[in-house]
């Protein structure tokens, strides 16, 4: 990480130091390696320090040009300065080299400040900020007509500068985007641009300053706020395994209009909150074309998990759900791998970003996502625990230049919630009683091995056994008699037709109660919950309804479906509900709901 850091500082920091000179701000580094450069255009006529000597573009006896032409022209200095400091630089990687291909237009834009909602590793608001216009778009497309170490120009830049510069060879069948190849250096040269952009450059008067610093804690993650703090800032760079989601939300309201903004900052919320349910982290928001792109990493610190990568699938199985409430058709692409996690820019500008193959491949995948599609790449598929299925589709040749030894190309495969596969809870047809963690981990599992009911048996018998252990103790005081594993061999239990035995008398299992199992995570409550309702079936003559909320968030629908299929389960064994098949429940509860209640049928 130390290294790739060194890298990326050679590259980036006199980059940087060039844009500051040209009253420049890098507002965004992109995951993609790109930039987005922000040129405002200034009056500088009206600076208290102006000299009719050095007009805003350092060309003595010559006219104004205006804040926006004289903007445009600073934005184009820069580029060729940058394209003669930078072009092709060694950044220390051997025979790696980095080229730029840059983008110039101009035109109103707007930032956005979005958010709001509170990570749950803080408590302060998180905020992101948004540019939008359509000078980003014109930029971008820019970009693509220019090759490695060219500058190309859209239509609105040209026409405010075309006097001032030297236009290149044309681009076939693009008429309005034209190659740079100089200033016109008979009347403006860099030096003298920069030199002006410099003189009359006041941003130093309104940079925070120290007694402020708390608050930038509203667009810091608190991780690296805190390395701010401490003065640490240099640990805070590391190769680490993450995964990333790409949500692309096309086709939204004109940013630039009234209404724009409000459902950007709608979508940003939501977003938000799906993602802190499961602990991720909303890395950045970019705009594209008529839409936005969130990019959410799971496996930050100080929110790191061991199932990073179930956790983010599943959130974009709820922000499908969230996002297309709001009239949003979005698209998922979720990479996992490892990657830089750190510091990009240099001591004047600087970004917590994240870098590396695992950002490449969502942004491929995400090419080829069908709309309110999910697709991931292999290493997810193989990461993710028995809560999601992966089904593989195709093999996908990646496009773009890849680290050295980095896969060329990757699986595409297609998750799929576990809820799909409509798996029953309770007692089933061949007297099989199904608790709902054998489908679903809810004590921090990782890995779902294929037959997960026998691990979790193996699991209670070898817990329970201990003799000397408080808990099985206390529920053998409620229950009477010592720990039978023999009710535990085997899936299928043998149900008493009467009692076999009465709990004491003081227990919640003589006459009726509530029992309450509370404590850490980890120390066998379901392992004794299963316990108990075996005994309870097998000896007392009780039959199981389950309804259970895991560990996920929103999932309190959970509990509703296992309430309605073990009641189900309940009334096949009791010959109430008869079904011709197990999966059937619809046609078990219309035997069993009374008339008036019928119409309630759709909604359960």
């Amino acid at each position: 990480a130390a290294i790739f850091k060194h890298n990326l500082q050679v590259f980036l920091t006199p980059l940087v130091e060039i844009v500051h000179a040209y009253r420049g701000d890098i507002l965004r580094f992109r995951d993609d390696g790109g930039f987005t450069i922000y040129f405002p255009a200034v009056d500088d006529t009206r600076n208290m320090a102006f000299d009719e000597a050095v007009p805003p573009h350092g060309s003595y006896n010559l006219p104004d040009l205006g804040p926006i032409p004289t903007a445009t022209l600073r934005a184009t200095a820069s580029c060729i300065e940058i394209r003669k400091t930078l072009l092709l630089l060694e950044a220390g990687c051997g025979s790696q080299k980095l080229g730029l291909r840059i983008g110039v237009s101009c035109g109103p834009v707007r930032v956005l400040q979005l958010g709001g909602v509170v990570p749950p590793e803080s408590h302060i608001a998180r905020l992101e900020h948004l540019i939008v216009g359509e000078a980003l778009e014109q930029a971008a497309k820019a970009a693509q007509f220019a090759g490695s170490g060219e500058t190309c120009l859209s239509s609105q830049a040209w026409e405010q500068i075309k006097a001032c510069i030297i236009e290149g060879q044309s681009i076939p069948g693009q008429p309005d985007f034209h190659h740079l190849v100089q200033m016109d250096e008979n009347r403006y040269t860099f030096p003298t641009i920069k030199y002006a952009a410099r003189l009359y450059d006041k941003r130093s008067g309104t940079c925070f300053g120290v007694s402020q610093l708390d608050i930038t804690r509203r667009f810091i993650t608190s991780s690296v706020f805190k390395h701010i703090e401490c003065d640490t800032l240099q640990y805070v760079n590391e190769i680490r395994t993450i995964s990333v989601v790409f949500a692309c939300c096309p086709n939204l309201l004109d940013m630039m209009s009234e209404e724009g903004p409000q459902q950007a900052q709608a979508l940003t919320k939501r977003v938000q909150r799906v993602c802190y349910a499961h602990e991720g982290t909303l890395n950045k928001i970019l705009a594209i074309d008529g839409g936005m792109l969130f990019v959410l990493v799971f496996g930050l610190p100080p929110l790191v998990h061991p199932d990073d990568s179930t956790r983010a699938v599943l959130s974009c199985f709820q922000l499908v759900d969230v996002l297309s409430r709001l009239d949003v058709v979005p698209r998922f692409a979720v990479a996992t791998g490892r990657a830089y996690c750190g510091i990009c820019g240099s001591s004047r500008r600087m970004e917590y970003t994240v870098l590396g193959d695992p950002i490449a491949t969502a942004q491929q995948l995400l090419l080829k996502v069908p709309e309110l599609g999910i697709l991931c790449d292999e290493e997810t598929s193989k990461q993710t625990t028995g809560e999601v299925h992966t089904h593989f589709l195709k093999t996908l040749d990646l496009k773009g230049d890849r680290a050295p030894g980095a896969a060329k190309t990757i699986s595409v495969w297609l998750p799929l919630p576990k809820s799909a596969t409509k798996t029953h809870v309770g007692l089933s047809f061949d007297k099989t009683l199904q608790f709902p963690w054998y489908g679903r981990p809810m004590d921090g599992s990782v890995v779902t091995p294929t037959d997960s009911m026998a691990l979790c048996k193996r699991k209670l018998r070898q817990l329970c056994s201990l003799s000397g252990w408080a808990g099985i103790v206390k529920v053998q005081e409620m229950l009477g008699g010592t720990f039978n594993p023999a009710i535990h061999q085997s899936a299928r239990i043998a149900l008493a037709s009467v009692p076999c035995f009465t709990a004491p008398t003081s227990s919640p299992f003589a006459e009726g109660g509530i029992a309450v199992i509370e404590g850490p995570a980890g120390l066998g409550k379901i392992e004794v919950a299963e316990h108990i309702v075996v005994h309870c079936a097998t000896q007392f003559q009780m039959l199981p309804i389950f309804g259970t909320m895991g560990p996920r968030p929103f999932q309190s629908s959970c509990m509703c479906v296992e309430l309605l299929k073990s009641t189900v389960g309940v009334l096949w064994h009791l010959g109430v509900a008869h079904t011709s098949r197990e999966s059937d429940y619809e046609q078990a509860l219309e035997h069993v709901m009374p008339h008036h209640h019928r119409g309630n049928m759709p909604m359960l």
